[in-house]
């Protein structure tokens, strides 16, 4: 395992002298350039100067770890409440001195997944200890043994830093028949298109649009529950997009690259109008950002597969987004028909009361009731899910 600097995952270092610092300029004699991150400032430099450390991120047997090495704890950050026991229950980070100048950390990630770092005070020995742990308590990926869950992960920014919390997902249609029954009859074919594009292209842009409550989340779920064997699905808040394109953020989606080298990555953007309307002075370099990060220099190199929601009619769209060519898929979201929502409203046990055309919402939700939706009821979307967040667990990229 290569021995890494504290500013950087995945980097070398061995800073063997303290740093020298003079105005704007930062000099060690290292392996390779650190620290490079912006979060180490000239006194956190000082502070690591003459530590080395091994790390490595993926699934470790904490339990067994803190059972060894519980009477060498020197440091526990717990999750809503404090605790002495050296249990791996509800905490963030566990530090453990079991000799002199020699630290072992790990992080919890998102759950089962953690990121175990050892400190020693040169590289031969934090590597050589950091393999003895590797050897004994890293596991393999665990199987995929809930497969009618997904996750989905929500970005949002910590003091300038991306910030991921994993969310699950159950999707309400499993089903091609369900597929077909929801969304209309030409929708399979259409859907197994779509998973052949997101399986074969590395980058692109895929739009979704229809009106509120017809069924383009619910679509998602499914969707991220079938790729979830060969893609990691991320979620942006729409006020959170200037980060997807930020330079925090593109060293972010670097590092997932080296960490998640198996899985595509999806970036879901929700309510995408105000990115996708035609261009004007409030949106012409957010649109073009997209347009770059789609199929231009950006998209070859973060390797992004975007998917807007928008609920704005297709007319309404910038031409250069729709034009032929530029998306890998789209699809119109309508509302259905009322022979189209009795077969649904029959197989569920729903009455309908007679209107001209139905979403799917007003069959699941209100199938007596023309009344606006109440205020509980009104969310919708993945952002509708956020109160779960307070459970889910932070990475910081």
């Amino acid at each position: 395992m290569p021995v890494t600097s504290p500013a950087k995952k995945g980097r070398q270092s061995a800073a063997t002298s303290p740093a020298r610092v003079q105005p704007g300029i930062i000099e060690t004699r290292t392996i390779a350039k650190w620290p490079d991150g912006p979060a180490l400032d000239p006194y956190e430099i000082d502070a690591v100067t003459g530590w080395h450390c091994a790390e490595e991120g993926g699934w470790w047997d904490v339990p067994a770890i803190c059972d060894a090495l519980r009477k060498a704890l020197v440091h526990s950050h717990w999750c809503g409440r404090s605790s002495t026991q050296t249990s791996a229950k509800e905490w963030q980070t566990i530090v453990w001195a079991p000799q002199e100048h020699l630290f072992i950390a790990i992080g919890q990630t998102y759950p089962e997944y953690s990121l175990l770092r050892v400190w020693a005070h040169s590289p031969e020995i934090a590597d050589a200890e950091f393999r003895k742990l590797r050897a004994k308590y890293f596991r393999a990926r665990p199987r995929d043994d809930q497969p009618d869950q997904a996750e989905f992960y929500v970005l949002t920014v910590r003091m300038g830093e991306p910030l991921v919390r994993v969310v699950r997902v159950t999707p309400k249609l499993q089903t091609a028949n369900e597929l077909q029954l929801h969304y209309g009859e030409d929708f399979l074919a259409w859907h197994l298109h779509f998973l052949r594009q997101l399986k074969t292209k590395s980058s692109g842009l895929a739009i979704l649009q229809g009106l509120p409550g017809t069924g383009k989340t619910s679509y998602l779920r499914h969707l991220m529950c079938e790729l979830r064997r060969t893609h990691r699905c991320y979620f942006f808040p729409i006020t959170s997009y200037p980060l997807l394109t930020s330079p925090a953020c593109v060293d972010f989606w670097l590092g997932e690259h080296e960490q998640y080298k198996d899985f595509e990555k999806i970036v879901v953007i929700e309510d995408a109008e105000s990115l996708l309307l035609r261009r004007g002075p409030d949106n012409q370099e957010v649109l073009s950002n997209l347009l770059n990060l789609a199929d231009g220099f950006l998209g070859d190199c973060l390797k992004l597969q975007v998917i807007c929601t928008v609920n704005a009619p297709s007319a309404k769209l910038d031409p250069a987004i729709i034009r032929p060519g530029r998306l890998i898929a789209s699809r119109e979201f309508r509302r259905l028909r009322p022979l189209e929502a009795e077969r649904i409203a029959e197989r569920s046990g729903i009455k309908l009361a007679p209107q001209e055309s139905y979403s799917l919402a007003e069959i699941y939700n209100h199938a007596n009731s023309r009344e606006p939706l109440s205020a509980d009821n009104d969310r919708a979307g993945f952002a509708a899910q956020r109160h779960d967040l307070g459970r889910s667990n932070d990475k910081v990229g």
